[in-house]
C-alpha cells in the first residue's frame, strides 16, 4: 500500500510556560482526521530564550491515509 502524508504546525509561544490555543489545535485535529487522515506522530520543537524568558516553537503532528 502507498501513503500520502501531511504535516500540521502550530505555534507555541509564551514567557517561561508555553502555551497553545487548545481549542484551535483541537479544532485542527478533527477536521484533518476527519479527512480521512490517521495520526502518526507528534513532536513539539520549541526553543528557550534564556535573554528573555520567552518560549517560541511549534507543535508539529504528521499524518497518513492510504494514497488514492
Amino acid at each position: 500500500m502507498t501513503w500520502e502524508y501531511k504535516t500540521f504546525k502550530l505555534p507555541v509561544e509564551g514567557f517561561f510556560v508555553s502555551k497553545i490555543n487548545i481549542q484551535n489545535f483541537d479544532e485542527k485535529i478533527n477536521a484533518i482526521t476527519a479527512d480521512g487522515w490517521e495520526l502518526v506522530t507528534f513532536s513539539s520543537l520549541v526553543r528557550y530564550s534564556l535573554f528573555s524568558g520567552s518560549n517560541t516553537g511549534y507543535i508539529i503532528a504528521t499524518f497518513k491515509r492510504p494514497k488514492s
